[in-house]
């Protein structure tokens, strides 16, 4: 009985108007779990803290390195991108990787102002691209979306 009248007092006595039972704290636990939880996502951020989508193999004082593509206007076909997720995923474990117009609205849920409707002319064809916003953009709308201040390197 001492409960029933415990329970009472609690609901009677606090406001629990404003509490959303479906949505969980904001915290950073929450914040890791996504990170976790999202391959995509743990590709961006690492794309972002290097400033790069990708590397190229090249001969480096005699001895082949992967060097770091700068980001530079953001610009960054499908095709490349798709390739350099895609080496991402099976270096963490991962077998398949999801088709393009998911990887799009993936990217959009996490950068909003991504544009990939461009097709920059490469070597005289035009190429479907992306178009991300600056980095600092990028971490703005990644921390947005996350809820939570990423821990950015």
């Amino acid at each position: 009985m001492g409960f029933l009248i415990k329970k009472k007092y609690i609901i009677y006595k606090y406001d629990l108007s404003n509490i959303n039972l479906k949505q969980a704290p904001i915290t950073e636990a929450l914040t890791e779990q996504k990170y976790n939880n999202d391959l995509l996502l743990r590709f961006l951020i690492r794309c972002i803290e290097n400033s790069s989508f990708y590397s190229e193999r090249l001969q480096v004082e005699g001895v082949f390195k992967d060097v770091p593509i700068s980001w530079g206007n953001g610009i960054v076909t499908k095709d490349v991108f798709r390739e350099q997720y895609s080496n991402f995923a099976q270096s963490s474990g991962h077998k398949y990787i999801e088709n393009d117009n998911i990887i799009t609205k993936k990217i959009k849920d996490w950068i909003p102002d991504l544009n990939n409707n461009i097709k920059p002319m490469i070597n005289g064809i035009q190429t479907p691209s992306y178009k991300f916003p600056s980095i600092q953009k990028c971490k703005e709308s990644i921390n947005k979306e996350l809820g939570h201040e990423w821990n950015w390197n």
